[in-house]
């Protein structure tokens, strides 16, 4: 019989949140019942603070919050930051450098908190997604043009590669002592994000973290995603679930529940309860 659960680790969009981005009656029932029987709640999201904060309120039924892909960890009931990772200058100037060589197409961003804001390189090719980005954030982004130098430390880098274009895959034998995540564009859903951290980042490293403080055993640690840059924490929890819109090669590794518009997150919680005797979904 599987270890009963003591935290609740859940992915963000295209897991907890649907195609609408709103989180449907059936998974709000289910994080409120975790709440009545004690369970941590954690939110662990690539999206940063500021992005976060549009699609979930202070009064939502969160105990804690990974954002950044772990760059950052916050009480989300008291709204203070526990703990942010960083780049330092030397890094951002050494890592720019390379990535403006390869003609790569990319956003460094700010320190924690203001990791929404960033300033941009662009090759000048066809990059629809990486220009929607900085639509996106047209109030928050400059070009980085002549800003180099005197940039100083930032949160992380996000490099945005077209549909088709395979060039990320040199990237993670190229910055060995980075953090290197793949990610799904969530804009277009097709392009390929890849962001580059100090190394203590990752959601699995901030979730152990996070169970050292609490003194919970990542055996007890129940974990629920959908996309490439939740497989590391997927692989540390002691239980992992994917929900139907997962890429298939997760869907092969990982129980499978239904699809993020059709409640898996609540179907994924009934079904870990179920498993259990003495315990109640």
């Amino acid at each position: 019989m599987p270890a009963p659960l003591k935290i609740l680790f859940t992915d963000l969009d295209g897991t907890l949140l649907n195609s609408g981005r709103t989180l449907s009656q059936p998974n709000l029932d289910a994080l409120i019942r975790l709440g009545e029987l004690g369970i941590p709640r954690v939110i662990a999201t690539g999206r940063s603070l500021f992005s976060f904060r549009r699609v979930i309120t202070e009064q939502a039924p969160v105990d804690y919050l990974l954002f950044s892909s772990g760059a950052g960890t916050m009480d989300w009931r008291s709204q203070s930051l526990i703990d942010s990772a960083l780049l330092d200058a030397a890094s951002v100037h050494r890592i720019s450098r390379y990535l403006s060589a390869q003609n790569f197409d990319y956003m460094i961003q700010r320190p924690i908190p203001d990791n929404h804001a960033f300033a941009y390189h662009g090759s000048g090719h066809n990059n629809s997604d990486f220009l929607n980005r900085i639509d996106l954030y047209r109030d928050h982004a400059v070009p980085l043009d002549g800003r180099l130098k005197n940039f100083g430390p930032a949160c992380q880098f996000v490099i945005i590669f077209p549909p088709g274009d395979t060039r990320w895959q040199t990237l993670p034998a190229d910055f060995p002592n980075l953090t290197v995540i793949r990610a799904t564009s969530p804009l277009d859903h097709q392009s390929t994000w890849i962001e580059l951290f100090p190394p203590t980042v990752s959601k699995s490293q901030a979730a152990d973290r996070l169970c050292r403080q609490l003194h919970i055993d990542p055996v007890h640690a129940l974990a629920i995603g959908n996309d490439y840059n939740d497989m590391d924490l997927l692989q540390w929890a002691g239980h992992s679930v994917v929900v139907e819109n997962a890429p298939e090669s997760m869907k092969t590794e990982h129980a499978t529940v239904a699809h993020h518009d059709d409640h898996g997150f609540a179907e994924a919680i009934s079904h870990h309860f179920k498993g259990h005797t003495g315990e109640t979904p």
